[in-house]
């Protein structure tokens, strides 16, 4: 007999000493054979147990003890299962093999959820469960799923269920389930995939987590059949490119990708288009011009050939160095393949040369630039202007102005009254 005593602490009403009413009970204390002592409220363990309680009259506690019965099984009393959860077969829990299941009420969701439960088969695989987590549109749904499934009998996740719940959680925003579940993998949950650890490399990055997708790279490198590929160095490459920002720090961090270059090659893994483009971006950047044309050079060598961000990398990393003659060579190469630079580049070409003194090369870049429907900031008008004046070319830029207010989408009449202000202060 599980249960020796109930001692029920109540308050008596006012009018009758004998009168005892449900919502006054407390607390009851449960005693077992092995004299264990376990405290529990009124709501987790009343309810589950024994049909709801009316007031009564009362005349003796032995009278009240007779007349209730005892449960046949009691589930798991340290669980923190609500009354009226349901209860499934689950052979692997010890209270009678049942795995609570914890309803979402008569709402459509929760119909949803123990519907598909119904629809898994008894013995169901990793591939059944990721058929069936493929065809969820709610991601609380999907990963309710996946935890019901991981706590049955001989069962365990396997890497295909794990990217499809974890790619469910990271593309609803759902941060901290998807950080539970990578870090679950890291742990030893499931074997992993190629797939399944890029997947984890850029949800980490996307959250500038970089170090902790440095640990599934290193563990990537550990897992026999999961060796890092292209994709996997693309992913942490613009991962480190993106934190460049000042000239001091775009060196610190090129060491980082330099020395994750040599461990790329010493992998025997060719870089492609994406990998090239990245590596003369952290050089630009790093004003490290000639290992960026290096690299320029050697992309034939891989079977690649130089794109629009190529040689956008490598002009504005020739301008920041002031190296116009060389920046001028690579537009010029540019122009001849039909690419036509970014409108930021063009900015910083015309800016660079106009400093530089070079203000007819200047005006050419600018008509290209407006020739292409490429609108040029305020900065860059006032610069060119101001570098006009300066090498005694004053007229030229008052006509050079004229002509690009009759072009109004290039130039508007706030920023030609602007420029015209200017114009009169240099000159």
């Amino acid at each position: 007999m599980i249960i020796k005593t109930i001692i029920i602490q109540c308050t008596r009403s006012s009018n009758s000493r004998n009168s005892l009413h449900s919502s006054k009970l407390s607390e009851f204390l449960l005693f077992n054979r092995s004299s264990i002592f376990l405290r529990f409220t009124a709501a987790e363990l009343i309810r589950p147990l024994f049909p709801p309680l009316q007031s009564c009259s009362y005349h003796s506690n032995e009278e009240n003890l007779e007349n209730l019965e005892e449960p046949k099984s009691i589930p798991s009393l340290t669980s923190s299962v609500t009354p009226d959860a349901k209860w499934v077969n689950n052979p692997n829990n010890n209270h009678n093999n049942l795995t609570p299941i914890t309803p979402r009420g008569s709402t459509p969701i929760g119909r949803q959820f123990e519907s598909w439960i119904k629809s898994l088969q008894p013995g169901f695989k990793p591939e059944d469960v990721a058929h069936v987590l493929k065809q969820q549109n709610d991601p609380d749904l999907t990963y309710d799923i996946f935890r019901w499934t991981a706590l049955q009998r001989n069962y365990r996740h396997n890497h295909q269920t794990y990217q499809i719940v974890i790619e469910a959680m990271a593309s609803t925003q759902r941060r901290k389930k998807m950080e539970q579940l990578m870090e679950e993998i890291m742990a030893g949950a499931c074997i992993g995939s190629v797939a399944l650890f890029n997947t984890m490399i850029s949800n980490y990055c996307q959250y500038r987590m970089l170090g902790s997708a440095i640990a599934v790279y290193k563990k990537m490198q550990k897992v026999p059949g999961c060796k890092p590929t292209v994709k996997t160095y693309n992913i942490l490459f613009h991962a480190i490119v993106r934190r460049f920002g000042s000239f001091t720090v775009c060196c610190v961090h090129l060491r980082t990708v330099k020395s994750l270059y040599q461990q790329m090659n010493a992998a025997g893994v060719d870089p492609d288009l994406t990998t090239l483009n990245l590596l003369i971006k952290a050089h630009s950047m790093a004003l490290e011009m000639d290992e960026a044309v290096r690299i320029y050079r050697e992309m034939d060598l891989y079977g690649c050939s130089p794109d629009f961000y190529t040689y956008n990398y490598i002009i504005r990393g020739f301008c920041q160095k002031g190296y116009m003659k060389q920046a001028l060579g690579f537009y010029g190469i540019m122009i001849s393949k039909g690419l036509c630079p970014s409108r930021g580049v063009y900015d910083v070409l015309v800016c660079s040369l106009s400093v530089g003194g070079k203000v007819e090369e200047a005006m050419i870049a600018l008509r290209d630039m407006t020739n292409n429907r490429l609108v040029p900031d305020f900065l860059t008008y006032k610069t060119l202007v101001e570098y006009l004046c300066r090498a005694g070319k004053g007229e030229e830029a008052l006509e050079f102005l004229c002509g690009l207010r009759n072009k109004g989408y290039v130039l508007d009449e706030i920023t030609y009254m602007r420029l015209v202000d200017i114009f009169k202060l240099i000159q």
